[in-house]
């Protein structure tokens, strides 16, 4: 589909859906964050709507993404759907959803007989860990998203369900049997949860005890990956993660997952287009890394070190 067409598309159903006292124009500025001659170059069909793009109109508008693209058999058309959680009685049960479906990717990947996993992260997610405390504080992040919590609780008054700790348990229990695992970690990303925790700690939502915790947990994190008892390819990139993503084929399958929102990951089934941009980027990220893992052990005990002195210096 050529993008010119690809864009009239888009662009007829968010006119469907915007009301008739809403400039198509200003709409566009405000929910894409951009400026307004970008805006008109894509009304116009001179720049086609990147893959996030899409993603957030169709959030917005309640709309499923496949129906915001024309059905078609070329590999250059990507069709996706994103939940909402309209689609869901209550926040809990949306989040179920995500974890049991990440699950079911994950079983399918351990018992496959062929795998390989990229991922790149700007960011933990402590579910794939044994980090209760720190999953804890995802799944705060995620009610707070969806408005189904109150900014005002305290950190040790908040209850994971049963259910979701049931399948948190088994999902990491699942990542720890993954095989031929790549992983990039954008390098700053340590700084970043540790001023996270410092925040929620001097707004008063962490007590003492709880930063004091959680420390314990992220040291322990560090000493799982420096020991290599989780047995990845470990990199650090000094270059912006800008959406957490990964990679996977296993068997005759091949999917790309992009996390641009954590309730509702987009995922691209076989689609060798998409397929070789993604790993056209491991690639890059990849040169641009230093790996920390197996065979440079130098480097990876000095990050080690910096990373457990600074956690223990500011928590």
């Amino acid at each position: 589909m050529k993008p010119q067409n690809y864009n009239e598309i888009i662009i007829q159903k968010v006119k469907e859906k915007l009301p008739k006292n809403h400039l198509l124009v200003n709409y566009l500025m405000d929910t894409l964050i951009i400026d307004r001659e970008p805006a008109y170059r894509r009304i116009r069909g001179a720049v086609p709507f990147s893959f996030e793009e899409v993603v957030k109109l169709s959030k917005d508008l309640s709309i499923s993404i496949d129906n915001m693209v024309e059905q078609s058999s070329s590999n250059n058309v990507v069709q996706f759907a994103v939940k909402t959680i309209d689609d869901f009685d209550n926040a809990n049960e949306m989040y179920i959803n995500m974890l049991k479906e990440e699950l079911a990717r994950m079983e399918k990947l351990i018992n496959a007989k062929n795998v390989e996993i990229m991922v790149g992260y700007n960011r933990i997610y402590w579910r794939f860990f044994y980090c209760p405390l720190l999953f804890k504080g995802d799944y705060f992040r995620f009610l707070l998203s969806q408005n189904a919590i109150d900014i005002s609780v305290k950190f040790s008054s908040i209850e994971v369900p049963q259910e979701i700790m049931k399948l948190y348990q088994q999902i990491r229990n699942c990542n720890l049997k993954l095989k031929n695992l790549t992983v990039i970690w954008e390098s700053r990303m340590f700084y970043k949860i540790v001023s996270e925790i410092k925040k929620f700690h001097q707004s008063h939502f962490l007590s003492d005890e709880d930063v004091a915790e959680i420390k314990k947990e992220l040291l322990s994190f560090l000493d799982l990956i420096a020991t290599s008892k989780a047995k990845w390819d470990i990199y650090i990139c000094d270059i912006s993660i800008d959406t957490n993503c990964i990679h996977c084929i296993f068997d005759d399958n091949e999917f790309v997952q992009y996390n641009i929102y954590s309730e509702a990951p987009v995922i691209v089934w076989n689609n060798k287009t998409v397929s070789k941009m993604q790993r056209r980027w491991f690639e890059k990220y990849k040169k641009a890394s230093q790996q920390i893992s197996g065979t440079n052990a130098f480097f990876g005990s000095k990050f080690y070190n910096e990373m457990m002195d600074f956690i223990n210096s500011e928590l």
